[in-house]
């Protein structure tokens, strides 16, 4: 029981805990570069938005009306 008592576990890290690891801040080109990705992706994102639902072009770029005459 005294196991489970113990604050040795960085879940549980706190300032008090002279144990605790140490987690660096992300550096600027880290911030930077994280941002570029996560915009590339919202622009992905609405591009294939705009595809599915304006230019009816079906998910992957198949065409809804060519998947239309296949199985006719």
């Amino acid at each position: 029981m005294a196991a489970c008592l113990t604050t040795d576990h960085p879940a549980t890290a706190n300032a008090t805990n002279p144990a605790a690891p140490a987690v660096a801040a992300p550096t600027d080109q880290e911030i930077v570069d994280a941002w570029s990705y996560l915009y590339a992706r919202y622009l992905v994102l609405r591009q294939e938005n705009y595809d599915i639902n304006v230019e009816k072009v079906g998910y992957n770029g198949s065409s809804t009306t060519r998947s239309a005459q296949r199985s006719s």
